[in-house]
């Protein structure tokens, strides 16, 4: 094989050591306790959340590109009960069927009303129509 430079290579372009993607990863990891997560291994580049459900608490513990720890957080959780607000906007059923015959009856009335004609004032009953608003 020829070598058409005269046994010198051509001149190479000049390429900077880059250094391979990270790809920035958060796992779950359950431990026993602050130790546990202290010492729980986390890759470089990369944040791992740590959590202990006995203790009800969880770390985020976070390393640089390097591998060297950059974070070590602790927070507390727990349960969010939420207090329902409607308690007292609910009636019974027996509260309820009360309120349907009530509305049921003035229904009736009113329909007894409208078929017998009795709208005008002529034709009117001498004594009104009792409405209750009450159960």
């Amino acid at each position: 094989m020829a070598n058409f430079f005269g046994g010198y290579s051509p001149p190479q372009p000049f390429l900077p050591y880059q250094s391979p993607p990270t790809n920035n990863t958060v796992s779950v990891v359950t431990v026993q306790g602050e130790a546990g997560a202290r010492v729980y291994p986390v890759a470089a580049g990369n944040t791992v959340l740590l959590i202990d459900f006995d203790a009800k608490k969880f770390w985020l513990k976070s390393t640089d590109t390097n591998g060297m720890p950059s974070r070590f957080a602790t927070f507390n959780f727990s349960e969010e009960v939420k207090a329902s607000g409607d308690a007292g906007q609910f009636i019974s059923r027996n509260e309820f069927d009360a309120l349907k015959q009530n509305i049921d009856a003035q229904f009736k009335q009113l329909a007894d009303i409208v078929k017998g004609g009795l709208g005008n004032a002529s034709t009117a009953p001498s004594k009104p129509v009792a409405v209750s608003t009450e159960i």
